[in-house]
């Protein structure tokens, strides 16, 4: 049987040392490879930069919530095919420095995330009687995303999302995002 959400093989993380303005102060070499590899981050003119203007946000977003105890995000690199292994990273913000420093920095900490689909859309489709959009959601459930990174990367609000959750525990007999885990990873074992 399939596993569920792992972290990659890789057991050092990129990590990036960044001033508010995204000017990096410092890299391990795990990340000064991926910048070199990866289509979606750079450094350009000494900042770190996202190479879509929907990765550019992700990386302000997580510079700006940083705090004392780490932010947790997904950001996903577009332009990598779907099973990619960089195409979907865990990352993690962390503010470091002391009140009356001049400038703080943040640690930008990346893992690709690699997750286990049970199988594809249009089986779930056609085994429960889904909708595309239906199996889509119930796949990437059973496959370890949230509600919120489902919505994030179809670019749908997460009503929409409940909405369709509940359609799909209506023709599946579940009633919990668990039992409906375990049903479609039950199915795709047979």
């Amino acid at each position: 049987m399939k596993a569920g959400p792992a972290i990659g093989a890789t057991s050092e993380p990129a990590i990036f040392l960044v001033s508010h303005n995204m000017t990096v102060r410092s890299t391990n070499m795990v990340a000064s490879e991926l910048v070199k590899r990866n289509s979606c981050l750079a450094i350009n003119d000494g900042r770190l930069t996202g190479l879509t203007e929907k990765i550019e946000h992700q990386l302000r977003s997580m510079i700006a919530a940083a705090n004392d105890r780490g932010h947790r995000a997904l950001i996903q690199c577009p332009a990598a095919p779907p099973r990619a292994p960089d195409r979907d990273w865990i990352a993690v913000s962390r503010r470091f420095g002391h009140e009356g420093q001049a400038e703080g920095l943040t640690m930008l900490s990346l893992r690709p995330l690699v997750r286990a689909e049970p199988m594809l859309g249009r089986e779930v489709m056609w085994i429960f009687g889904l909708t595309a959009a239906e199996a889509r959601v119930a796949v990437q459930l059973a496959g370890g995303f949230t509600l919120a990174e489902i919505a994030e990367a179809n670019g749908v609000n997460i009503s929409t999302l409940q909405a369709q959750l509940r359609s799909v525990y209506a023709k599946t007999g579940t009633g919990k995002q668990s039992e409906l885990v375990s049903r479609i990873w039950r199915a795709a074992s047979l």
